[in-house]
């Protein structure tokens, strides 16, 4: 596990993969679950971040096949990746679902940065649905209260790893 970790750090994707794919071999069935799908998930942020998206939706599925018996913040890790991916690829309305499920998780727990990171995530969505005044008034709530805290630049690198696969999709983001 921690292999895997060191070579996500050392920019070595594709090592980090074969060392989390490795764990869940080595794994199986036996291990404890919050372990194995730690490690699926895992392995569905380097397929997304590679950009092989259906791939990391597919193990992200399997990862929320899961979930009831996960501690309650994996849970909530898997769904937004989940909810990225469903983003990433275009699937706009099941990423909806997905974001306000998890944003109803967030508020539960009084996490605020949590909160605020899935509101970023209900702005992109609102915007690429085409609900533009629903999402100007999301990011625009989100960069005041970050602002308020004095980190903007947390805005601005969620953002930047938040961007829809299909160049021709409405994606347009008012501020």
């Amino acid at each position: 596990e921690y292999l895997g970790i060191v070579r996500m750090v050392r920019g070595e994707p594709e090592q980090a993969q074969r060392s989390f794919q490795r764990l869940v071999e080595v794994l199986g069935d036996h291990a404890e679950p919050s372990r194995l799908v730690g490690a699926r998930h895992r392995v569905a942020q380097i397929q997304a971040s590679q950009g092989d998206l259906p791939a990391a939706h597919a193990t992200l599925n399997e990862c929320m096949a899961t979930t009831e018996v996960l501690p309650f913040e994996l849970t909530l890790d898997i769904r937004e990746s989940l909810a990225r991916v469903l983003y990433l690829l275009g699937n706009f309305a099941v990423a909806k679902e997905q974001v306000e499920q998890g944003l109803l998780d967030a508020r539960g727990i009084h996490r605020k940065r949590k909160v605020l990171l899935w509101q970023i995530l209900q702005g992109l969505v609102s915007s690429a649905l085409g609900e533009y005044e629903a999402a100007n008034t999301t990011l625009r709530d989100v960069a005041a209260a970050w602002r308020a805290d004095g980190d903007l630049r947390e805005i601005a690198r969620a953002c930047r790893h938040s961007r829809p696969r299909s160049s021709t999709s409405r994606t347009r983001t008012p501020l």
